[in-house]
Parts: structure tokens; sequence; C-alpha cells
């Protein structure tokens, strides 16, 4: 055998994909509650109050139905993934950033023409030999060097968050959780909130990226409810005057 490493990804590969499959194909028989633990995670940084009067439990399931799944066939479940309302989020987060910092953000991939092209792919271009992006990959060779061409993962930006939250940022985290609108309880899960928080505090490695985040969250949310009061307060003053 001259490419051990191929054959692995290769075999590695296959192995996903079998198991995937056999997942997507049993999940009607799996209850609904137990499907995924993004949804009963979402359910737990809620205030429960909230979830009964807007019935967010269904809202939840929907917009989990709407994501793409394993063992989904391959152009579906890319369809699906460029379809994801997560999209354009994050798209407007980066529009934001970038804004604040006096910069103009470009997306390349998200040309409409690229997307079309790479929908009609046939899937042996998008993933062969246990790796995925595989025209990508194979088209930018002979310019990026073999560790970045043959990286599998992405970068975590976890360690970063947590650094700069437990250095640095500690005491604006610190501050900005103290002063949480009361308002904003009336959407996210009061103990969720300050257990994460805690946590964060005594062990930053214990909290995870979408724990942190909720955070970051709940301290934009609530900055927001209490900017919309100030603006209401002010508009009905002119009013009186």
């Amino acid at each position: 055998i001259t490419n051990t490493p191929s054959i692995k990804r290769t075999l590695y590969s296959f192995y996903r994909v079998c198991r995937n499959c056999i997942v997507y194909n049993a999940s009607s028989f799996i209850p609904t509650a137990c499907k995924g633990n993004h949804y009963l995670h979402t359910l737990s940084l809620l205030n429960p109050s909230f979830i009964d009067r807007n019935d967010i439990r269904k809202r939840l399931l929907t917009a989990e139905a709407g994501k793409a799944n394993i063992g989904q066939r391959e152009y579906e479940h890319h369809l699906r993934t460029l379809t994801n309302p997560l999209q354009p989020l994050v798209l407007e987060f980066s529009e934001r950033q970038c804004m604040q910092h006096n910069l103009i953000g470009k997306y390349p991939f998200f040309d409409k023409r690229l997307i079309e092209f790479c929908l009609a792919l046939p899937s042996d271009q998008k993933r062969r030999n246990g790796y995925n992006r595989f025209i990508l990959r194979e088209s930018l060779a002979p310019i990026l060097p073999n560790c970045i061409t043959n990286r599998k993962s992405k970068t975590d930006f976890t360690p970063n968050m947590a650094h700069v939250f437990s250095t640095t940022g500690k005491q604006w985290l610190q501050l900005n959780i103290d002063k949480l609108s009361e308002q904003s309880y009336n959407y996210a899960n009061r103990k969720e909130i300050h257990r994460i928080y805690n946590s964060f505090i005594e062990n930053p490695s214990t909290v995870g990226l979408m724990d942190l985040g909720f955070l970051l969250r709940s301290i934009s949310f609530s900055r927001w409810i209490q900017k919309n009061n100030r603006e209401d307060i002010l508009c009905k003053t002119n009013k009186t005057i």
C-alpha cells in the first residue's frame, strides 16, 4: 500500500456516510424532543414562560426541520445549507463589524454565479478521498501550501474569545452582566445566564463558544431594550412639551 493516509481518509469518509445514512433514516423512530442537542440547549437558555407563551418549541422544531440534515442527498444538503437563515445572519454581523472599523467586507464565495456553478457540480467534485471542497482544493493547490490545501478543520475561535473575556475584557463582561435589563429576563433564562457566567469566571475553558455567545447576545439584547426604552421616554416627553 503506497498511500496509506489517503486510504484511511477514504475509509473514514465511507464510515461517516454509512453512519449518517443510518441515523437519518432511523430518525423517524426517534422522539422529536430527542433529535437535536442544539434544540434542547436553546430551550434551556430561554425563559420557560416565554417558551410557552410563544410556542417556541414548535418554532424551533420547524427551524430544525429546515436545516441540512445528515443522510440527505448531496444536492439537497448543499441547498439547505445555503438557504439556512444563519447565512444572512453571519453576513449582517460581519457587515456591522466591518463598518465599525471603516472596512468594506468582500464575500467572493457568495457570488450568485459561483453558487449556481457549485450546486450543479457532481458530488465527487465536492468530496473525494475523505476531503470536502475537492474542486477548490485542486484549483488552489498550485498557489497555496500543502498545509493549507490539505487542512480538514476550521479555526476554532473559542480560545481567543475565552482569553479576551477572561483577561482584558473580564471587567467589561462583569459590568454588563450586572447591568442586564430586568426586561431581558422575560425572554432569557436568568439562572442559565448566571450559571454560564459563573462557570466562565471560575474556569473559562469549561464554557464553549455557544454559551459564551449566548452571554454576549444577552448583553446586546439588553442594551437594545434599554435604548428603545430611552427613546420611548424621550418621545413621550417631547409630545408632552
